[in-house]
């Protein structure tokens, strides 16, 4: 399909056949409506950055490190991946540029010190190991000629930096095979030609309103040379002082042309349009939802028509706070350095997707940060359903609808990002490779060996355990006040396997005196008031191998998706109503879908809050050592019903949740005050 007939297809795809009925929720089922044909089209980029976003390193801490991550070109056999570095500093792009709108792609281009004092300033991370990819089939082409390349994955983590301090960055692509130095004179000559450029556009606005615009040229005049070789001088003259490693490149500005450091020509990229878009004809026959008013196989993110992000702009992080700056005793009484830690706020998202009320919550997060400084998402990712293509749009969709740019992501490993390949055996392959989480030691990635109809794993009934361990599988890292640990349901959870032997001892090294908190996530919920999921293996080996570690090293919170509805559960140990025991948090209705009806019409005994009628998020702020703050935000109701079912009442239909809000005390200081006052309690007896 050439890229005129692509567009063409587009314009004329969005056509719907809809049965007429009542506009009550109730009918909705009899109200589908049904695409011609779906769109499957990645955007290309040109071989430039994209899919751009960050996590929490622990080089040595996340206090001091952080990993940029960020696609390229597509890994066919026959194609070199281009070499990547980032350039960091504190110092920001000029505050000039806040008279422009800063989301604006172009305004680097019109701004002529936007990369001067950066670069200047900026200290070059190369890339310290090989990018990533992966090949897989795909579920509806031959298996000999429906191959699938992954993009190259650059994963670049920067060490070496200052706490709870903001930082700049820009990451950039060049030719191998003129090595990692190479990239790093031409990018800073191409940014410092960028500036000059600029610099001598504005110049000439200036004195003649007329004059064109260089930047619609393709090549420079002498003049312009002359010009932008003598701007450049002068500014390495005006920085002598600084350090040479920041300008040596500048002196080789005489050798530069107008073209980019790194660049494809149209030929090369003919071939990305030709082996990954696709125009998918729907039968209109074919059922779209299931009986429990699933969707079937839903589209993915389009992003056609929408502008690949600015890979030229600057963007800026920042570092988690010092952990040894904070100090409780044992009544939950901080120091005056851990008041700087507070208050720390997350924000907490599961069964994402990469569909409308996805976009919704993204949207929520982004246009309403207030203070949350990481993000996790506690699995069930991109619903890539058989097509690694689907892992390209829906980074697409991160990069249009999320700020993951600036605020770190940490994913959990969910039932859908098993995405073992079709008609072969491996596993995980788009989590693992696209993503790279804190981890203790590379992933030890295996394959799956047992049967599977017709080539294809039931993503929502998957065979337990899986060979997976390490990597992006289970990790920890500590932010501030809080200690995360991720783990990973769908690997060996048992007694002895490496999982739970690192979750141990992981859980039994936390100082609660300098980390107070304790957040677990992991995809399935061990506590369910919905008539779903209860049979799965996954849940089992939790509760039983799980739980009783999280009651014994008293985790606060246990985060995780899996139902496509939300709850909270009260203090619970083993089924019963404990005050020290954790709580247990379900976020599950994050995009995918909102809709699951509940066991019961009266709520379990250990439940305080549930609903299943809109799609939504939490946000966990930490206040100090003794005491947080939880909040469900509700952004958009199912479009399946405004109200909550009960399993076998059709007729009866409970209300919706508008919000939730709790307090919560910090199980473990909790019962170290119950300790004290029981020691207390028998001084006073031993008195009397």
């Amino acid at each position: 399909m050439t890229i005129a007939s692509l567009f063409l297809a587009v314009a004329t795809m969005m056509l719907f056949i809809s049965s007429s009925s009542s506009s009550s929720s109730t009918n909705f089922h009899n109200r589908i409506l049904v695409a011609a044909n779906i769109v499957i089209a990645p955007r290309h980029c040109h071989g430039s950055v994209r899919h751009l976003h960050l996590a929490v390193a622990n080089d040595p801490s996340p206090s001091r490190s952080m990993t940029v991550s960020f696609a390229s070109t597509w890994a066919f056999p026959d194609r070199v991946a281009p070499v990547a570095g980032v350039f960091v500093s504190t110092t920001p792009p000029p505050e000039a540029t806040a008279g422009m709108d800063m989301d604006n792609d172009n305004d680097n281009d019109n701004d002529s010190s936007y990369y001067t004092d950066f670069l200047a300033n900026s200290e070059f991370y190369p890339e310290h190991e090989e990018p990533s990819t992966y090949t897989i089939y795909m579920q509806h082409k031959k298996p000999d000629q429906g191959l699938y390349y992954a993009p190259f994955q650059h994963h670049i983590t920067i060490g070496g930096l200052e706490p709870d301090t903001t930082y700049y960055y820009l990451p950039v692509l060049g030719n191998r095979e003129t090595g990692i130095d190479s990239l790093e004179e031409h990018a800073r000559n191409h940014f410092a030609l960028s500036s000059a450029k600029s610099k001598l556009n504005a110049q000439q606005r200036g004195e003649n309103s007329m004059t064109v615009n260089i930047e619609t040229e393709t090549k420079l005049t002498k003049e312009q040379k002359e010009f932008i070789i003598e701007e450049t001088e002068n500014e390495t003259n005006d920085d002598s002082h600084s350090d040479g490693h920041h300008h040596r490149s500048r002196r080789y500005l005489s050798k530069i042309s107008a073209q980019h450091h790194f660049e494809y020509d149209e030929a090369y990229l003919a071939r990305d349009y030709d082996a990954n878009t696709e125009i998918v004809d729907v039968d209109p026959s074919k059922p779209l939802w299931d009986a429990n008013g699933r969707r079937l196989s839903p589209p993915p993110y389009d992003s056609t028509g929408i502008a690949c992000i600015d890979a030229e702009k600057i963007r800026s992080f920042q570092t988690a706070p010092e952990e040894s700056q904070a100090t409780t005793n044992e009544n939950g009484d901080g120091d005056d350095n851990s008041n700087s830690l507070y208050p720390m706020t997350f924000g907490i998202i599961g069964d994402i997707g990469q569909f409308e009320h996805s976009q919704e919550v993204l949207n929520h997060i982004r246009d309403h940060r207030k203070g949350i400084r990481a993000v996790v998402l506690v699995g069930d990712i991109a619903y890539p359903d058989y097509d690694g293509r689907k892992w390209d749009t829906f980074f697409d969709f991160l990069d249009d609808q999320s700020n993951f740019d600036e605020i770190p992501l940490m994913v959990a490993a969910g039932n859908h990002d098993i995405d073992k390949q079709y008609a072969g055996n491996q596993i995980f392959l788009g989590y693992e490779h696209r993503f790279r989480m804190p981890r203790e030691h590379p992933p030890e990635l295996g394959v799956y060996n047992g049967d599977c109809e017709n080539g294809a794993m039931n993503m929502d009934a998957p065979p337990y355990p899986l060979p997976y361990e390490w990597g992006n599988s289970y990790y920890a890292f500590t932010y501030g006040p809080a200690k995360h640990v991720i783990v990973n349901a769908y690997a060996d959870m048992s007694p002895g396997s490496t999982q739970y032997e690192w979750l141990e001892n992981e859980l039994k090294l936390i100082d609660r005196e300098k980390t107070p908190w304790v957040l677990l996530t992991m995809h399935p919920p061990i506590y369910n008031t919905f008539s779903l999921h209860h049979h799965d293996p996954q849940i089992f080996a939790a509760k039983e191998h799980m739980e009783p570690l999280f009651v014994k090293y008293h985790v606060n919170l246990v985060l995780t998706g899996h139902i496509h509805a939300y709850q909270r559960t009260d203090y619970v140990a083993f089924g019963n109503l404990t005050d020290t025991g954790p709580m247990h948090i379900t976020v599950g209705a994050g995009g995918r879908k909102a809709d699951a009806p509940f066991t019961n019409k009266e709520p379990e005994e250990w439940l305080k809050v549930r609903d299943a009628s809109m799609y939504g998020y939490g946000r966990l702020t930490i206040y100090n050592a003794t005491h947080a703050e939880w909040r469900w935000i509700p952004i958009s109701p199912s479009e399946l019903h405004d109200y909550n079912e009960v399993k076998g009442e059709d007729d009866l239909h409970l209300p919706s949740l508008d919000h939730d809000k709790e307090t919560i005390e910090n199980q473990y200081y909790r019962r170290l005050r119950q300790l004290n006052e029981s020691k207390q309690k028998e001084r006073t007896n031993a008195l009397r």
